[in-house]
């Protein structure tokens, strides 16, 4: 037996010794602990047992040394037959045939530090940052943009609906965007990857025009573009639940005729005629107004929006330097959803812009990524290449710490000619 605290502890049994006091303090916790249930130890075929007082099956559990606890652990929860279970269930094979001190501990560790099942298994509580808000002062301050698609051809050779939040692939974004933006000074922001809830305002918008679509097409999809631009107006001229006005009306300041409204005459009735100096006039005080209802009925839709986003608030504060899995929701071509692991990595976390938003990066590529799509890794082994590049990261973030000169606001020369001063 190389546990020297079984071993201390088998032999004071077969010896039926009594330590003293005096004796016990200068022992580990584990014999301490042991002693006081000592009882229940037995010694069988020159092993050392724990007899387990069950009122349906009692039993005996193997004292595990030190050096076994691992492999225990292994055949309870690595191997085909006990099948990467979770903490609850491991513990409780392990239970039935082992004992030592702060087992349950140990478990849980090990369980929660095994590579397989932090890659394989989902979180019972998935990650979630608070709700973050843009806010829009005047029209067409902030502009989205995104590309719905892909979708069937029609006889027009359309191909996909171009909407005005931008898609974060490079090939659809394209350097003219970039380009035009740079030329017209327009600041340029990007959804991360998989995450586009940020352009929820266009988001929305795309799938209130999908449902629109889906009521006039027919069954082989061909003629999704033949009312589209109607459909589009339908939904301008509707009244937003948010800030309370139509797209018409906040950017035209009046509503546009629909033809319901030609065929009952409405235009009649509401003609109120005037002339151009006072007709604008009274547009741009109907402006006014309009943009500002319509932003405190934003500012008072936000609030509740946000109270009940921020009720299922679990979000994680990451460091450079952490190692991290990354959210896996991309399926290869033959491969089933349901079979492929949830999470990927490792990946270590370089640098970060915001509580929400990292910068990780595995051996060849580097990417932005939401806080939401992440969770921290908790292997106990790592591969070899993160820990090169978290200790390079660190190396390089103590010599920039250490070229940093300061400043003293007083110098030298002043504080001696002042005593000098003093002195005379």
């Amino acid at each position: 037996m190389k546990d020297y605290d079984l071993k201390t502890l088998k032999r004071w049994t077969e010896d039926k010794y009594e330590p003293t006091k005096a004796e016990l303090k200068l022992c580990s916790e584990v014999v301490r602990h042991f002693w006081s249930l000592r009882q229940q130890i037995q010694i069988k075929d020159n092993i050392l047992l724990y007899k387990w007082e069950d009122p349906i099956s009692p039993r005996r559990l193997f004292m595990t040394p030190k050096q076994m606890q691992t492999e225990l652990l292994h055949g309870c929860h690595d191997v085909v037959s006990s099948g990467h279970m979770g903490q609850y269930k491991t513990l409780e094979k392990l239970k039935q045939i082992a004992v030592w001190l702060n087992m349950t501990q140990s478990c849980k560790l090990y369980v929660k530090s095994y590579t397989a099942c932090n890659l394989n298994k989902k979180s019972t509580r998935t990650a979630r940052s608070k709700l973050g808000q843009y806010h829009a002062i005047f029209p067409m301050e902030r502009v989205h943009m995104d590309i719905l698609g892909p979708l069937p051809v029609t006889k027009t050779e359309n191909l996909a609906v171009r909407l005005s939040s931008t898609q974060t692939k490079e090939k659809a974004y394209g350097n003219l965007v970039r380009q035009l933006c740079e030329l017209l000074q327009i600041a340029e922001t990007r959804t991360t990857p998989y995450h586009p809830s940020s352009n929820g305002q266009v988001e929305r918008y795309n799938r209130t025009i999908l449902q629109t679509i889906r009521c006039f097409i027919k069954s082989k999809q061909h003629n999704w573009d033949l009312f589209l631009q109607q459909l589009v107006g339908a939904v301008r001229a509707t009244r937003n639940s948010q800030t309370g006005f139509s797209a018409n009306m906040m950017m035209l300041g009046r509503e546009v005729f629909q033809p319901i409204d030609v065929i009952l005459s409405t235009s009649n009735w509401n003609a109120d005629r005037k002339e151009v100096p006072q007709y604008i006039k009274d547009l741009v005080e109907n402006l006014n107004r309009v943009h500002d209802i319509a932003r405190d009925n934003l500012k008072a839709s936000q609030e509740r929006q946000k109270g009940i986003y921020d009720l299922k608030y679990n979000q994680n504060m990451y460091n450079v330097g952490d190692v991290v899995y990354k959210l896996n929701q991309a399926t290869k071509v033959g491969q089933s959803a349901k079979l492929k692991s949830p999470w990927k990595g490792p990946y270590l976390i370089t640098a970060w812009r915001s509580p929400v938003l990292y910068k990780i990066k595995d051996r060849k590529t580097e990417s932005w990524i939401h806080h939401d799509r992440i969770k921290l890794c908790e292997d106990t082994e790592l591969p070899i290449w993160i820990k090169r590049m978290r200790n390079q990261l660190m190396d390089q973030t103590m010599d920039e710490e250490t070229n940093e000169i300061y400043e003293c606001p007083i110098g030298l020369p002043d504080i001696f000619k002042e005593n000098t001063n003093q002195i005379l």
